[in-house]
């Protein structure tokens, strides 16, 4: 998932053909896009994160119920 925000954190924002932004919208409009991306990634890490931390907890518990 996070190769595939990258991907589209490369690429010009995506824009319907039919429409037709002034130069100051499409700025905004790129700047929203762009934000949007950098939040998606964020969003994805944390939950990689989370998910490492729930493991690394599950692996520390095993272990203490065994008695090490």
């Amino acid at each position: 998932m996070l190769r595939s925000v990258d991907d589209l954190s490369q690429a010009f924002p995506h824009v319907p053909e039919d429409v037709k932004f002034t130069a100051a919208e499409f700025d905004a409009y790129r700047k929203g896009y762009d934000y949007a991306l950098v939040m998606t990634v964020k969003t994805l890490r944390a939950a990689v994160e989370r998910f490492e931390l729930r493991q690394r907890t599950k692996r520390l518990e095993a272990k203490r119920r065994r008695g090490k």
